[in-house]
């Protein structure tokens, strides 16, 4: 076996070790020396090479066979264990990429340390049953290696909201809007952020221009609960008009809540009529719906198919 199989042999026995030290890192217990059976292998062809412990290094090697495509290095992964394939032949321009790498450990190009994907997944499992410390700790080294990556800070956003660290949450969560602006989750948890801030004229001007530019009638509809709780029935008539708007187009996503939130704020204002109209659109969108169903027969009408109205303004 030649200098650059034992020098990937080495950084895949690497990589194993510093995924095995996550691991428990993540369950908050001490790191123990990982059985034999979990150290990768490497093989030219079908012939497996001898293992032998190896001082710890940054671990490359798997980025470099699994994210780079480097020709003749390769990645397998079969009955649960892990392989470096090194195929014939290794290309002498792979052989310096690859030497480079191990001699040059914090290159983030091709690293896989903290992996992204499956760190993201564990710290969204925390936040799912309201770990919100856990889900920080975990996602944190993710955000400050990679910046970029949206869902990670929408992740550390939700667990600093949830933790009640305003700034942070906000910083995350205008860093997650900024990459993605169409993604609903982002915006609605940016706006619960702001209105804990209290930074009413911020949350309109977020939940306008989400309504607008990505037609969304639900950014609409929090637009309008959300001026609701303030008073401002003006603003809420304007959204839910906008909201409504939105669902007259063919092929849009028929929603009930702007119909619904209407005709209690119709009801407010003392509009019976534009009200119980109301209800009969939410009716014709969803004549199941239980709430729909309740408001119309506390108001004496006789459920079925004459009853329901087509939506739209």
């Amino acid at each position: 076996m030649g200098t650059i199989e034992r020098e990937i042999q080495a950084a895949m026995f690497a990589k194993r070790l510093h995924n095995h030290v996550l691991a428990h890192g993540h369950r908050g217990e001490k790191p123990r020396t990982p059985p034999a059976q979990s150290f990768p292998s490497l093989r030219q062809h079908n012939l497996r090479a001898s293992q032998k412990p190896v001082k710890m290094m940054q671990a490359i090697g798997g980025g470099v066979a699994k994210d780079c495509g480097l020709q003749g290095v390769h990645w397998s992964a079969r009955y649960g264990v892990e392989d470096i394939i090194i195929s014939t032949p290794m290309t002498h321009f792979t052989k310096i990429i690859v030497a480079s790498l191990l001699a040059t450990p914090t290159l983030i190009g091709c690293s896989s340390a903290p992996p992204i994907e499956s760190t993201t997944n564990s710290a969204q499992h925390y936040i799912d049953f309201d770990q919100c410390q856990q889900a920080a700790d975990l996602i944190r080294p993710v955000v400050d290696q990679w910046p970029g990556e949206w869902k990670a800070q929408f992740i550390l956003g939700r667990a600093e909201l949830c933790l009640g660290n305003l700034p942070e949450a906000r910083h995350a969560l205008e860093a997650a809007n900024s990459r993605k602006p169409d993604n609903m989750d982002v915006v609605f948890a940016l706006a619960d952020c702001m209105q804990k801030q209290k930074d009413i004229p911020e949350l309109y001007l977020l939940l306008r221009n989400a309504g607008a530019e990505f037609r969304s009638a639900e950014a609409y509809v929090k637009l309008a609960e959300i001026a609701d709780s303030t008073g401002d029935m003006d603003s809420e008539k304007t959204a839910l008009l906008a909201a409504i708007e939105l669902d007259e187009g063919y092929g849009m996503k028929r929603i009930i809540s702007p119909y619904l939130q209407m005709s209690q704020l119709q009801e407010k204002l003392g509009d019976q009529a534009d009200a119980l109209r109301r209800l009969r659109q939410a009716y014709g969108v969803n004549p199941n719906d239980p709430r729909v169903q309740s408001a119309l027969l506390a108001r004496g009408q006789v459920l079925g198919p004459t009853l329901a109205l087509p939506g739209g303004i």
